[in-house]
């Protein structure tokens, strides 16, 4: 009996100061999250841009979250000033949405980067990125 309730204090004890380590870090490591969108559909647009406008306010804004889309292969007709979706592209790059641009898929189809929608960067390899940004320790997500 004696035993169970030291085990019990103990337990209690235990949990008490891992919670006040937790809340005494100021600084949790911020998430990172890249997202690839291949794909000149509008419906993977809408489904990529929603999907990081919801993770951007959901993670508590850009302080606490950097989130990166890059586009290459047909992708990049998305984030080019006159697609369907380069309002939003450009709401969400202003929003601190890193949106990239894979400058040689730019150069492949004969674009130049001041065809890009406002707030749109280039990388000069998009795919490069990706891998990149996973050996960071960056979260892969495919819409």
């Amino acid at each position: 009996m004696i035993r169970l309730l030291i085990s019990k204090v103990a337990l209690a004890l235990a949990l008490t100061l891992a919670g006040n380590a937790l809340a005494a870090d100021p600084s949790p490591q911020k998430r990172r999250v890249v997202l690839q969108v291949n794909e000149d559909d509008e419906d993977t647009w809408d489904q990529a841009l929603k999907l990081a406008e919801n993770m951007l306010e959901n993670a508590g804004g850009k302080d606490k979250i950097d989130i990166q889309i890059v586009a290459f292969s047909p992708g990049i007709l998305m984030v080019v000033n006159d697609s369907s979706v380069a309002g939003r592209v450009s709401k969400a790059a202003a929003s601190g949405i890193q949106v990239r641009a894979c400058a040689y898929t730019l150069g492949v189809r004969h674009l130049s980067p001041d065809k890009l929608a406002p707030g749109v960067k280039t990388v000069p390899f998009g795919a490069l990125e990706i891998v990149d940004k996973q050996q960071e320790g960056w979260a892969y997500i495919k819409p």
